[in-house]
């Protein structure tokens, strides 16, 4: 799939919006181009403006993966541009600067472009797509530090991994493999050149490039996006090998093209598509050429190229 480098510039102005509805609950977005973070009512749904959207000249460029800290209120950026990570107030809007970030050759970053956090919020994981790495480092971490340890080498089986998310239950991380077509499933405590715990991969699973993964603790499923085919993909979350999906979101109706963000919420999954600027939200059962709940899109969204997708409340 050709990805798309160059940051297009948008139109930056101010959009005011009601307060969410849905208790409080907002939905953040990267947008690739233009590099800017749009904000959205949880249940917002056709060309609706958002709430608030924010950026940082000279810090964030092409922003990609984003996490919640709900303990310290941050929305946590993967500014694929200038690799590096880049932390910012929930309220933030219009130019903004973030409160610290983490940056420089001594991080080993290399295509830094999404994180997640460890079930304790202590460490952050940091995917790095050209370094085939996870890099972790403190929660705290600031300027241009090393990380604490790193999961690389031959046989961990990392190739362009795009996305990861903590299985808190099981002590392990997930792994999306965009080059390796698999989910790789380490331990939480992983360092080095180790091979991971479980590999979810082959012709009956149907991974194939896939983007980003999602954890339900409650249903204790895995969801896994894909480019390939334009599909959600839903696994038990102990799916090991050739495994296939327990039910699949695919074809013309979904609404999914070039997917590259999801999602949980409730019980409906959202889904950023990079190939068609909007956001998609389905039920977390549906199955097959189903048509969304609703879809989040047109110009005064001013989604451009969205990427990344987190909610305040999940």
């Amino acid at each position: 799939m050709t990805r798309i480098f160059l940051a297009l510039l948008v139109f930056l102005a101010s959009c005011a919006g009601e307060r969410s509805s849905r208790g409080g609950a907002e939905l953040f977005v990267s947008n690739f181009s233009g590099s800017v973070v749009s904000v959205f009512d949880a249940a917002a749904s056709g060309d609706q403006a958002p709430l608030r959207r924010f950026w940082s000249p000279g810090r964030m460029e092409s922003p990609w993966g984003l996490t919640l800290d709900r303990v310290r209120d941050e929305l946590i950026v993967g500014s694929w541009g200038n690799n590096s990570i880049l932390f910012f107030g929930l309220d933030d809007s219009e130019s903004a600067k973030p409160h610290r970030a983490i940056a420089g050759p001594a991080t080993g970053f290399d295509g830094s472009k999404a994180t997640c956090l460890s079930p304790d919020d202590a460490q952050l994981f940091v995917v790095n797509i050209f370094g085939d790495a996870i890099r972790i480092f403190d929660r705290t971490s600031s300027g241009d530090v090393a990380p604490i340890r790193t999961i690389s080498g031959p046989q961990t089986g990392l190739s362009m991994p795009d996305a990861a998310a903590a299985v808190p239950d099981r002590g392990e991380l997930a792994v999306s493999n965009w080059g390796g077509k698999s989910i790789l499933f380490f331990s939480l405590n992983a360092t080095g050149d180790v091979p991971p715990v479980r590999m979810l991969s082959g012709p009956v699973s149907g991974i194939e490039l896939p983007e980003g993964v999602a954890i339900d603790v409650v249903a204790s499923e895995l969801y896994v996006i894909s480019s390939f085919d334009d599909s959600v993909a839903v696994f038990p979350l102990g799916a090991s090998g050739d495994m296939a999906p327990v039910r699949k979101i695919v074809g013309s109706r979904t609404g999914i093209r070039a997917p590259m963000g999801i999602a949980l919420h409730g019980d409906e999954v959202y889904v950023a598509n990079l190939g068609a600027d909007s956001v998609v939200v389905h039920a977390k059962s549906a199955s097959g050429d189903v048509p969304p709940l609703r879809t989040l899109a047109g110009d005064r969204t001013g989604l451009a190229e969205p990427a990344g997708i987190v909610l305040s409340v999940e």
